[in-house]
């Protein structure tokens, strides 16, 4: 993933230290409100933690919503079949943070679709520009306890492939808090 890659650059990890970092990740388009599909997405969870020393899951993350999902976001019955299948199969079985990447309606300040989304999530957090190379994460629903802080992060172009003659180079950016360098 090159948004890995250049985060990695970024803080200079060398790359045996990078593979040896739990981190997995699939491609597969899982439709999350098909039950038998998410039980299989479940099941390979399963089997990569025991191929892995079966050690704990902190997190599993979808990304994105839209592109996981299949019905009409804006109702309720296929909404909650969604978040019914995530709770059933993953949050409970793995007993880890489930991390929905959702985006917000154009020009809009909360999530698009369904009240339900809102609704059900235990914390919402909203990501947006904050001014040219910069980007915010501030917090917008806190089910238990009180919201952290808004934070800044300056975003750092990274060279991941190098210009060479015959093509072009690649880059991608790494976020640096801001206002706190890491040298």
């Amino acid at each position: 993933d090159r948004r890995l890659t250049a985060c990695y650059m970024h803080r200079k990890i060398p790359e045996a230290q990078m593979r040896r970092i739990p981190f997995y990740r699939t491609e597969k388009r899982v439709n999350i409100t098909d039950h038998a599909k998410v039980q299989e997405l479940a099941d390979y969870i399963a089997e990569t933690q025991a191929l892995n020393g079966g050690g704990p899951i902190a997190l599993v993350q979808i990304d994105t919503f839209n592109r996981n999902f299949e019905g009409d976001e804006n109702t309720q019955v296929d909404v909650s079949k969604f978040f019914d299948n995530v709770n059933e199969l993953i949050l409970y079985r793995f007993k880890c943070h489930v991390m929905i990447v959702h985006h917000s309606g154009h020009g809009q300040d909360r999530a698009r679709g369904s009240s339900v989304l809102r609704a059900t999530v235990d914390q919402e957090f909203q990501v947006k520009s904050a001014g040219p190379g910069m980007v915010s994460i501030e917090c917008t629903k806190m089910k238990d306890g009180s919201e952290p802080a808004k934070l800044v992060f300056d975003m750092k172009p990274v060279d991941i492939i190098e210009d060479t003659e015959d093509e072009d180079g690649e880059t991608n950016v790494a976020l640096e808090l801001h206002g706190d360098p890491l040298d």
